[in-house]
């Protein structure tokens, strides 16, 4: 059972599943739900660039898990929340999330720091069913044991992105408490 659905939802670009269901605009019966919509900016995505560093110990990029089963223990061990980022290899607001919004430095650090980050083809993966997940990108947020916090619908530029991922931090940590 859901605490809460989205964290942003309507506005976002994204991509219909393969049964055509709208990303959007999701059950509007779905037990929970609550959205906000996000001011999108018309300018292009802007994100901070990842500076080179000597340090091996700063990550680059998002250090992503693609095994279900390894980040729930993970994030048990670690005592942190997931980050599931649902996508499809054809998916032309997945690909956009992926060059714009996880290569922003401050993107990359917030989910290293914060979160168990998994990526699900959910194209070729059957976890996206668990989640209901009717559209892609769609970016789900849980609890260690994979009980979900909220979601990100669609593409958002990094600054928007991160504000999403900070409301999802902030309700782990009132949930946690």
């Amino acid at each position: 059972m859901a605490l809460l659905t989205a964290l942003l939802g309507f506005g976002g670009e994204g991509c219909s599943n393969e049964a055509g269901s709208n990303p959007l605009h999701p059950a509007a019966d779905a037990p929970g739900d609550t959205f906000v919509t996000p001011t999108i900016p018309s300018s292009p995505p802007e994100t901070t660039p990842v500076a080179p560093s000597d340090s091996p110990s700063i990550p680059k990029s998002i250090q992503w898990i693609r095994d279900w089963a390894e980040a729930l223990r993970t994030a048990e061990v670690e005592n942190k929340p997931i980050m599931v980022n649902f996508y499809t290899d054809v998916c032309p607001a997945c690909k956009k999330l992926d060059q714009y919004t996880f290569t922003d430095a401050a993107v990359i650090a917030l989910v290293n720091e914060r979160f168990i980050p998994v990526k699900s083809n959910a194209g070729k993966s059957s976890l996206y069913q668990e989640y209901g997940i009717g559209g892609v990108p769609t970016t789900v947020f849980t609890r260690p044991n994979g009980e979900e916090i909220g979601r990100i619908i669609g593409y958002y530029p990094a600054e928007i992105f991160r504000q999403g991922m900070e409301e999802a931090w902030n309700l782990w940590v009132g949930i946690h408490e």
